[in-house]
């Protein structure tokens, strides 16, 4: 009966944000000046939190573009945001907007949001202002009588967080979360709960605000019943997230597209056979990835050795940035994408 309640009492709210959240603007204007903390923020668990971060950032960051390249995947209207700010354009515009997006997401982790001197309280600032310019682009262009709903609204900004996180509550020990505790994970929905709030979500649409059974139940309906439904529908067109792996490969992850989503189609029911191994190093990366989840960060020695690695891939491809934008365009000269010619083919609708 416990299980049942929860399962409706999440339902409801997922579909009240569904229908809701579009209502509304994704930036609330007393998010732009206030350095002041919600009633409900606890200081430790955040700062346990950017803790887990320093201490897990290998896991973490691929959580956030597994998050990323699924969400592409399952939503039109974030692509269409996207797009319309000219920066996703290529593989190399890509390669800048993301590498920007995992700096933002660094300086959050590691300094007070509240601090009006701080790193992270500037950064968050910059995204909001970034956000509201976005928002006024494609608000104010659209005809009187076609405007059904604000773009760059709540309700995105709640499945953007889930883009963030919510896969590792989904298949978390295939992530890599084995060391995770309960209070772990409290602490991230606690992180993201908080830089919801920075950003301008509304605690009405915050997709953590609630208890930590409902973080994790809303995140599976949104996986279960909304995103993955929508990929298994149009499985054959992924470009934008193909060619975010393409930027990424070989600067901050060791793994393909092929490879990723070969490991991680049979873990969330997609279809395996739509990203096959075709040579020998996919067929080998993939085995690593699996390998490397699903056993060797049970082993705090490797996460550590994982950890240094992938802070200093982080550091190098920001120090080469210029040089590895160079190198994608002559790279990827032919893949380019616009709004006029990307395949929109899904629905916004929430399904159940």
């Amino acid at each position: 009966m416990d299980d049942d309640d929860l399962y409706e009492r999440v339902r409801r709210r997922r579909l009240y944000i569904y229908e809701n959240g579009r209502k509304f603007n994704g930036t609330r204007p007393e998010s732009e000046s206030s350095n002041v903390p919600p009633e409900w923020y606890e200081p430790q668990t955040f700062k346990h939190a950017q803790e887990l971060f320093d201490n897990f950032h290998s896991i973490m960051v691929f959580t956030n573009f597994m998050g990323l390249i699924l969400g592409l995947m399952c939503d039109d209207d974030i692509l269409r945001v996207l797009l319309s700010t000219g920066k996703s354009e290529t593989v190399d515009k890509l390669f800048t907007r993301y590498l920007s997006t995992a700096k933002h997401v660094e300086d959050w982790y590691r300094y007070d949001p509240f601090d009006t001197e701080s790193k992270s309280f500037k950064s968050l600032k910059m995204v909001r202002s970034m956000h509201r310019k976005v928002a006024d682009k494609l608000n104010n262009n659209q005809p009187a009588d076609s405007q059904i709903e604000i773009r760059m609204n709540q309700r995105e900004m709640f499945l953007t967080q889930c883009a963030f996180f919510g896969i590792s509550t989904y298949i978390p020990k295939q992530l890599g979360y084995h060391q995770f505790t309960q209070k772990d994970f409290h602490a991230i929905y606690h992180f993201w709960r908080v830089i919801g709030y920075c950003l301008g979500t509304e605690d009405e649409f915050n997709l953590c605000n609630g208890s930590d059974e409902e973080v994790v139940e809303m995140c599976r309906q949104i996986y279960h019943y909304d995103c993955l439904p929508k990929i298994r529908k149009c499985a054959e067109r992924y470009p934008m997230s193909s060619a975010i792996i393409k930027a990424f490969y070989g600067h901050v992850f060791p793994f393909n597209y092929s490879s990723i989503m070969h490991y991680v189609a049979p873990l969330l029911g997609l279809d395996i056979s739509l990203y096959p191994l075709t040579t020998f190093k996919e067929w080998f990366n993939y085995h690593m990835l699996k390998f490397t989840m699903e056993k060797m960060y049970q082993y705090t020695l490797f996460t550590k050795l994982a950890n240094r690695n992938s802070k200093k891939a982080t550091t190098m491809s920001e120090k080469k940035q210029r040089s590895i934008v160079k190198k994608l365009k002559k790279q990827y000269p032919d893949i380019s994408f616009t709004l006029e010619t990307y395949p929109f083919v899904l629905d916004s609708n929430a399904n159940d």
